[in-house]
């Protein structure tokens, strides 16, 4: 078996959303594992879009098979933007926090967690047909922009996540 720096990074970003989640779940500083996923999936999001401009030849390839590459971050980007919608979620559970829009709850807060839940779904309609369709020719251009619109969307996300941050913040 053949242990990559694609293997190691996916290993220990996994690792370390799991080990801040358990040290930060039930203090003041929970919503870390959820920052530090979102965080971790903008990254990763960026990697898997760089491979699969590789693989259709928009940048210069660098490696042997990017196509199980891509694959492989593709999947786990998946998991990593579920996981870190969950997170929020449970955040928001726990806490005791309502889950859709209240009259007290600042705007950023809502927009952020309601785009998460978008966000979520793009990641999962971008992933689900590369594991399900044989002939990847007709799902490709689909997978493209989906592709290129989920990397935006984290960005996005990613701002509103700090956003929502610096409310809370200076309201606390």
């Amino acid at each position: 078996m053949n242990i990559t720096k694609f293997d190691v990074a996916i290993i220990l970003s996994a690792l370390s959303v799991i080990v801040v989640f358990a040290v930060t779940a039930l203090t003041e500083l929970h919503w870390v594992a959820h920052a530090l996923a979102g965080i971790l999936s903008l990254l990763f999001s960026m990697v898997t879009a760089a491979v699969g401009a590789m693989l259709t030849g928009r940048i210069k390839r660098a490696g042997t098979n990017l196509f199980a590459l891509h694959k492989k971050i593709s999947a786990y980007l998946t998991i990593l933007v579920v996981s870190t919608f969950l997170i929020g979620l449970w955040d928001r559970i726990f806490y005791g926090e309502p889950l859709f829009w209240q009259h007290t709850d600042p705007l950023a807060m809502v927009v952020q967690g309601w785009f998460g839940l978008v966000v979520t779904i793009m990641a999962i309609a971008q992933a689900v047909p590369c594991f399900v369709v044989k002939d990847k020719r007709k799902t490709r251009k689909l997978h493209t922009i989906l592709g290129y619109a989920l990397v935006i969307a984290l960005v996005i996300q990613t701002f509103l996540g700090v956003e929502a941050v610096l409310v809370e913040i200076a309201g606390g």
